[in-house]
């Protein structure tokens, strides 16, 4: 009898570890935004990929790296730098902070702004090229004469050939680009590229 007094004390510890693990992964694992994963948007962020990089720290690829953002701003077709953003208790971003080169400042509150609707976020990738130019994700870069796209892929940065698609590492290449541009400010360049195939 004891030892099977022991063995139902011991499923019914099992059965309240895997219950907690369950109820720990449903509570903090992120779920995956249904746009993300096409073509168009697979180089952009969604809302919890932004807010896991904040909240631990970054990536294998730029830990030690600092964790700084850009917004392209749908509305205003701008470029903007983000000076600061605050989340809720479930990772929603609540308040942004933007602002300009010319040292121009916005403010945001969710409660009256669909942040997440009207802005692009934009990584930067902890490296810069060959004139000392920070690298951000979408990012147009030249490397060797060629045209490239900053990407985040595969847990890190890449850069894409425009008119081939093949890839390359931005770590271990950053001292030859040259950022030339970006995929919203200069669409030129694309399309530039794409019609010489």
């Amino acid at each position: 009898m004891n030892c099977n007094y022991i063995t139902s004390i011991t499923l019914v510890i099992i059965f309240v570890v895997l219950y907690f693990i369950v109820f720990l992964i449903l509570k903090y694992y992120p779920k995956k935004d249904e746009n993300t994963t096409s073509e168009n948007n697979i180089s952009n962020f969604d809302k919890n990929s932004l807010n896991l990089i904040m909240k631990s720290g970054g990536d294998k690829m730029t830990q030690n790296k600092p964790i700084k953002f850009r917004v392209w701003r749908k509305d205003y077709n701008k470029m903007f730098n983000v000076s600061s953003v605050r989340w809720n208790e479930i990772g929603d971003i609540i308040e942004l902070e933007l602002s300009t080169e010319k040292k121009e400042s916005y403010y945001y509150v969710a409660e009256n702004f669909d942040i997440a609707e009207y802005n692009i976020f934009m990584r930067y990738t902890g490296y810069k090229d060959k004139n000392s130019k920070e690298i951000y994700e979408s990012d147009i870069v030249e490397y060797y004469d060629k045209l490239y796209e900053v990407r985040w892929m595969l847990g890190g940065f890449y850069i894409r050939d425009i008119k081939e698609g093949s890839f390359l590492e931005v770590a271990t290449n950053e001292r030859y680009m040259k950022v030339v541009g970006n995929i919203y400010e200069n669409p030129e360049l694309l399309e530039n590229k794409k019609e010489e195939l």
